[in-house]
């Protein structure tokens, strides 16, 4: 009889058959509160990340808003955080003492208390450098690292990604629309400077994008003889246009207790190994925070204190020729004439003049390409980076 069940259940998996998934954890309406970030020992800024848990059907980001958040010192010293933007909750060059403990005090908007554990700083050493390699289908970029005295061990990366991301044509051109008359608004393309026939709007082609790390990155040398860790950060495949220009990394380094690495190992199978029966399935979490006000409410996250190390290095294109990436934008010829623009060009922006054997004091034709191929900022921003290079 258990062999028959079992031939059952196995040719049910095999054949795809899917029934709606009913969660047998039972979550209030507010959610659990979740608690990301680490508490930032010395230079550099502590961000705080309080969100709360949603449905499984969910992929919205409710943040707490309008929390109190401190960082408390086991002689009742505390340091204040400010939320800076939605759930957010900095401070800035904490430079706490390390012959103390500390720990996080959240007090929500809603009356509700959590605290976590008190906390010994733990040390972080400097990264020793971010280094890459060309491969055949793009590049690979690693963290190296170690601690000479062997103290660290347990680490968690994270990074951050920004890119110059140009536009692919510019735009000397644009539409004059005359409105009013008995057929209706009329049309024409016209230079953006009448006195400059050279200019074009640089506001719209020079961009930059950026691009946070979500895959939780850890590793460590416990079974090393040696406190040193060389890891694959990330890799950009040759189709990307995050090197098409200039490309740079900031990666932040922390040092994580054992107790905190193996909450983050648990974290990282629940979140990247999961989706078949065949595959791990979730761990229960128990971080070091807990629930004052109600002592039984799970809160999700597990706070560590260190010194944040950052580091930053820059690719330009021209270090990796023969880059793949192609944007598949064309520019289409059109006539400058009001029916022509006001029934086929109007969805696509104009760029430059076509050119004539002999100058005209009029634009006869035009070329125009699709918005994204010409503003920039439909796909990042105009704002350079304080970072970047001049």
């Amino acid at each position: 009889m258990n062999k028959i069940y079992f031939y059952l259940i196995f040719l049910w998996i095999i054949t795809g058959c899917k029934e709606k998934y009913d969660s047998p954890v039972i979550t209030p309406e507010t959610g659990y509160l979740v608690v990301e970030g680490a508490i930032n020992s010395g230079q550099g800024i502590t961000d705080i990340t309080l969100s709360r848990t949603t449905k499984l059907d969910s992929r919205k980001t409710v943040f707490e808003l309008g929390a109190s958040v401190r960082v408390e010192a086991d002689d009742n010293t505390f340091n204040v955080l400010t939320e800076k933007t939605a759930g957010h909750y900095i401070a800035n060059n904490l430079n706490l003492n390390t012959q103390k403990k500390y720990r996080l005090n959240i007090k929500t908007k809603a009356g509700k208390e959590y605290l976590s554990d008190f906390l010994t700083i733990k040390n972080n050493p400097p990264i020793d450098s971010i280094y890459w390699q060309r491969e055949t289908n793009g590049v690979q970029l690693y963290v190296n690292t170690h601690d000479s005295e062997g103290n660290t061990r347990y680490y968690l990366w994270e990074f951050t990604e920004t890119w110059e991301h140009p536009a692919d044509f510019k735009s000397y051109l644009k539409y004059e629309v005359i409105t009013g008359g008995q057929r209706g608004n009329t049309y024409k393309v016209v230079y953006r400077d009448p006195n400059n026939n050279n200019y074009f709007d640089s506001s719209m082609y020079f961009c930059w994008q950026s691009q946070v790390s979500t895959q939780i990155l850890i590793g460590t040398s416990v079974k090393l003889s040696k406190d040193e860790i060389n890891l694959p950060l990330t890799f950009i495949p040759s189709t990307s246009a995050k090197l098409n220009a200039l490309y740079s990394i900031q990666v932040k380094q922390k040092s994580l207790t054992k107790e905190a690495f193996e909450f983050l190992e648990i974290m990282k199978k629940n979140s990247e190994m999961t989706g078949t029966i065949f595959d791990a399935q979730p761990a229960v979490l128990y971080g070091n925070i807990h629930g004052v006000t109600d002592p039984n409410e799970p809160v999700i996250g597990y706070l560590s204190i260190c010194p944040i190390q950052e580091k930053r290095i820059f690719i330009d294109h021209k270090q990796v020729p023969n880059w793949d990436y192609n944007s598949n934008c064309k520019e289409t010829m059109f006539s400058n004439n009001s029916n022509t623009i006001r029934d086929k060009s109007l969805g696509f922006m104009p760029t430059n003049v076509v050119p004539l054997l002999a100058p005209f004091p009029t634009i006869v034709s035009f070329f125009a390409a699709p918005p994204e191929c010409v503003d920039c900022r439909l796909s990042g921003t105009n704002v350079k980076p304080s970072f970047w290079p001049n």
